[in-house]
């Protein structure tokens, strides 16, 4: 399968998906202990049917929450299929059809105002937030106007910097350090000297540039009360666009035009950044010995936040206000989240769990022939970045990517492509204001 040519781009601004620093975090417990009230039995209870809006066919669906339907005996669960969008829950809502959980995208749910806050729910019924992954509880927070936490994650972001061992042995080159990343620059400088031509072959060092530097920052593009542009304010964009130059510096590097793909099938690249789907999509789900050559070491690191790797986000389970049956949703997804539910997910890869829990991570991938022998720890290093401000909806009008190509294609100052960033994503945010 080919790679679109700005698919990092689409990684490091998280479109799905940054990292999980699980592994340095300690065991805990779910704490549902409070979840029925009168601790009456399954059997005493009223059976009641709970509709989960979810965008993933019914296959899917049935493997996310296949256990969830069978251990609860007093609940049913319904597959509601909507592909994400608010055109699209309208729709369910003009059918009279009001579904009582929705996982997907949270813009949706917030613009139709059927947003429901879990905190109460959370309260009401002991959950141990310190159960859920740092990183994508934050998220969850910063989708909030004032940090609630407005739904849980459905799963994460599991990234690592693969490698083919192919190429590094063609150019007479050390692996990556297996437990330790290496710092932004030092993979530059590796990249800079594994571009070179061998025999009559271009081989580049590294394939579709720095993925997940920025996200290491969670840094918003706006002020999300004001809409100020901060691209030109806050350093550490000038930093990254400082590091994406020195990547677009090294000569015969950029790639992003050849047909086929230099690490997966051409094997002319010796490093890629990508997700643990990458076998996947990238190999077609190969068998072991297809996949000998390649493998994974932590996703590298700025130096002055050395533990520090991409933030995550992810699918917000939510329970609308509308919901008659709150509890009921909220024992669905505090099920869901139960670790040996996780567990079986995990081995599979079926999801990247949403867990602070090493005990589900030790199974990570235990069922995925392709991972089989792979340091899979690579995931797991260090601690994902949190996001400390709240999610802007000006965001969306700041064009990242476009200011991206520009340093590519036109090799102008990055001082000079921030400004003009700036100036024109202003001048869209204040027409948006204009209009509302």
């Amino acid at each position: 399968m080919r790679h679109s040519k700005n698919l990092w781009m689409l990684i490091t601004i998280v479109t799905g998906s940054l990292f999980i620093l699980a592994a340095c975090s300690k065991d805990t417990t779910l704490g549902k202990e409070n979840l029925n009230e009168n601790n009456n039995s399954d059997s005493d209870k009223e059976k009641v049917t709970i509709q989960v809006a979810f965008p993933l066919n019914e296959e899917y669906f049935d493997g996310r929450f296949g256990e969830v339907d069978e251990k609860l005996d007093h609940i049913d669960l319904e597959h509601v299929p909507y592909d994400g969008s608010i055109e699209s829950l309208e729709e369910l809502f003009a059918e009279k059809q009001f579904p009582d959980i929705i996982i997907g995208d949270y813009p949706p749910i917030r613009e139709l105002g059927i947003e429901h806050p879990l905190d109460d729910l959370v309260e009401k019924h002991d959950f141990n937030l310190d159960s859920l992954d740092p990183s994508l509880l934050s998220y969850m927070r910063s989708l909030g106007e004032n940090g609630e936490i407005v739904g849980f994650p459905d799963g994460g972001s599991f990234y690592a910097l693969y490698y083919n061992k192919n190429v590094f042995d063609k150019l007479g080159k050390d692996y990556p350090d297996l437990d330790k990343p290496m710092t932004w620059n030092e993979l530059m400088n590796l990249a800079k000297d594994m571009t070179k031509e061998v025999d009559g072959v271009q081989y580049i060092g590294l394939h579709g540039g720095p993925a997940g530097a920025l996200a290491e920052f969670a840094a918003p593009l706006t002020d999300a009360d004001t809409g100020d542009v901060l691209v030109e304010k806050n350093p550490q964009f000038k930093k990254y666009f400082e590091l994406l130059n020195s990547y677009y510096s090294i000569p015969g590097i950029d790639n992003f035009d050849s047909e086929d793909d230099p690490f997966a099938e051409e094997e002319t690249a010796a490093m890629f950044i990508s997700s643990n789907n990458y076998f996947a999509w990238g190999f077609g789900n190969p068998e072991p010995e297809e996949v000998e050559h390649i493998e994974m070491a932590p996703v590298p690191v700025w130096e002055d936040q050395p533990e520090t790797t991409p933030a995550q986000n992810a699918w917000v389970m939510a329970i609308p206000d509308y919901s008659e049956h709150k509890d009921e949703a909220f024992e669905v997804l505090t099920t869901y989240l139960e670790p040996d539910i996780q567990i079986e997910m995990a081995k599979t890869m079926m999801l990247q769990t949403p867990l602070a829990d090493n005990e589900v991570l030790e199974h990570y991938g235990s069922e995925v022939p392709s991972y089989e022998n792979k340091n899979i720890d690579a995931y797991f290093f260090g601690e994902a970045a949190k996001y400390e401000e709240k999610q802007s909806n000006w965001d969306q009008y700041v064009d990242l990517e476009k200011a991206e190509e520009r340093l590519r294609e036109e090799k102008t100052d990055i001082v000079t492509i921030l400004r003009e960033l700036a100036e024109e994503s202003e001048g869209k945010i204040k027409s948006k204001m204009k209009s509302q």
